[in-house]
């Protein structure tokens, strides 16, 4: 039983040092995560309206992308909320309140794209994104 509560404990403790490890710390990226692979950043120039965060990543090639990062930072508080898309490269975050947030997808071999979402529960804008990842060269 000490030995299980061991493990558990070192592997909490190590999961949490290297999160804290691998995050901006400050700049426009600031509290989202910093990954060794990471080369170049595309920043979206249009802010993208919606009444929900939910869409779809896929590569240039129009292939949806399993298990992309999305990360979502709440302009106001600071606070980032996390997702990975599932096998059809769809994403959703929950319980997310009217407001400015700016957003992060990371994927291995791909250029992390950042942008912008504004939401607010009456738009007229669609509920879902697309958000295309080019390759690294």
């Amino acid at each position: 039983m000490k030995r299980e509560i061991w493990a558990v404990l070192s592997i909490f403790l190590l999961a949490s040092s290297c999160l804290a490890e691998h995050r901006f710390e400050s700049g426009p990226y600031r509290g989202f995560t910093k990954q060794e692979h990471e080369q170049v950043i595309v920043e979206l120039a249009k802010p993208f309206h919606v009444t929900e965060v939910s869409g779809l990543v896929r590569s240039a090639q129009n292939a949806p992308l399993h298990k992309v990062l999305f990360e979502l930072r709440d302009d106001s508080t600071g606070k980032v909320k996390a997702a990975k898309t599932d096998a059809a490269g769809r994403f959703h975050l929950k319980h997310v309140k009217d407001g400015h947030y700016t957003f992060k997808v990371t994927y291995k071999g791909f250029q992390s794209v950042v942008g912008v979402f504004i939401v607010r529960a009456k738009t007229q804008q669609p509920d879902s994104v697309t958000i295309d990842m080019p390759k690294v060269l």
